[in-house]
């Protein structure tokens, strides 16, 4: 009888090669879920990227809108003022941070252009 597989009752009385067969069918089987769990997980974790990405990148971009005096600063102005100033900091970081998701999620020309407009204006 093939050992280590389900069902080994149903194998009695059959030939050792109709054996074999159907416990290679059972490893098979078992190697095809593993291959196709694996590529959901790999597609959860994508999809995962994405979404973070996407989110960190619109808050930033939330941000801007609600404080477009750091949006597009006036250093001097920034540099008269430190608590507006350590602001600034945080809202350039968010800026980088955001720049950091979408570039590890997603390297295509469009978002490296959009993200370099974001950033020459600091």
């Amino acid at each position: 009888m093939a050992e280590g597989v389900k069902g080994e009752k149903e194998y009695v009385g059959m030939s050792s090669r109709v054996r074999e067969t159907r416990a290679d069918h059972h490893r098979i089987g078992r190697r095809r879920r593993c291959v196709c769990r694996h590529r959901a997980l790999r597609s959860n974790q994508k999809n995962q990227r994405e979404s973070t990405a996407k989110s960190v990148f619109r808050e930033y971009l939330r941000l801007a809108f609600e404080h477009s005096d750091l949006a597009e600063p006036d250093y001097q102005k920034l540099q008269a003022q430190p608590d507006k100033y350590k602001k600034y900091s945080w809202f350039v970081a968010h800026l980088l941070w955001a720049c950091e998701e979408i570039l590890r999620y997603e390297e295509g020309k469009i978002w490296k252009e959009n993200l370099q407009r974001h950033k020459l204006l600091h």
